[in-house]
């Protein structure tokens, strides 16, 4: 299955209405269609359409429209493949990508570099909080109150000086 047909496949999968209403809750039923305040702007009266049938939006004031992908992306402020993610989340289905052997390379330092970091971050918490060498932190860390699994949480640690 390539990237297109995964694509549609999250947007048959998805109900629109029932995506829409989990950010325009006013949203009623007119005939085949339903309307609501537009979530895009302000406006007093509904202009802003949802067609189960098309699987399409459209708001006639502010002119914005599209289908589910892109209704999330508007909404959340996104960028398509993050939209995609999240659609598919809803819908239930898993996207494959196929990575060019330049993608799948930068892909590789950059896990090799977040594991390089994960190290040195055990590293410095171990100086922090086992090591001697850290005892002056540990007293600045209790000075300002902080809590052992707040500076867990925020990855803290301890460089001493020099190598």
């Amino acid at each position: 299955m390539d990237g297109r047909d995964q694509i549609q496949e999250v947007k048959d999968r998805l109900d629109i209405v029932s995506v829409v209403q989990e950010y325009v809750p006013t949203l009623k039923k007119t005939g085949r269609n339903h309307f609501g305040l537009c979530p895009f702007h302000q406006e007093k009266s509904p202009s802003f359409s949802v067609n189960p049938e098309l699987r399409l939006y459209k708001c006639f004031g502010c002119g914005e429209g599209g289908d589910v992908i892109n209704f999330i992306q508007k909404i959340e402020n996104l960028d398509f493949p993050r939209a995609l993610e999240i659609a598919a989340k809803k819908a239930g289905v898993k996207i494959e990508r196929k990575l060019s052997p330049r993608d799948k390379k930068i892909r590789e330092e950059k896990q090799k570099l977040i594991e390089a970091n994960t190290i040195a971050a055990k590293f410095f918490k171990y100086i922090l909080f086992e090591h001697s060498t850290g005892e002056e932190a540990r007293k600045y860390v209790r000075s300002r109150k902080l809590k052992r699994k707040q500076v867990e949480d925020f990855m803290l640690g301890f460089a001493p000086d020099g190598f």
